[in-house]
């Protein structure tokens, strides 16, 4: 079973650290992926506070070798920092399972020339 709510997935993670401990494993790994998902849940909640007060906010972003990107609530969102690319919250979600490949192609077109994404299509194989 596959745990996609980020509360369940901590209180899992959490019990298995705890169950390996007492059997005595090395639970290092486990303890770093709960540092990490706790790291994520406090990004969400402080991402999720600035675009409702004050429309956008400023990620680093990993995929992207780091670069800055606003996020912004929509595109009328007003006060965004100039000299980053912006994407808005609809299209972070088209961009959610698009591959790195993808990601970096849009990115690209958006420092370029401030494209919007109107949704990603998945690549079809040709040996199907």
């Amino acid at each position: 079973m596959i745990v996609t709510d980020p509360v369940a997935l901590r209180a899992k993670l959490e019990t298995a650290i705890a169950t390996g401990k007492n059997k005595g494993l090395d639970t290092s790994v486990w303890q770093e992926k709960l540092k990490q998902l706790v790291q994520a849940q406090g990004v969400a909640t402080e991402t999720r506070e600035l675009l409702e007060t004050q429309g956008w906010c400023l990620w680093r972003c990993r995929a992207l070798d780091d670069e800055v990107i606003v996020v912004a609530s929509n595109e009328h969102a007003s006060g965004c920092p100039d000299g980053y690319p912006v994407y808005t919250e609809l299209e972070m979600s088209y961009l959610l399972e698009a591959d790195d490949s993808t990601l970096r192609l849009v990115h690209q077109a958006k420092k370029l020339s401030g494209a919007t994404v109107t949704g990603v299509e998945e690549r079809k194989s040709s040996n199907a």
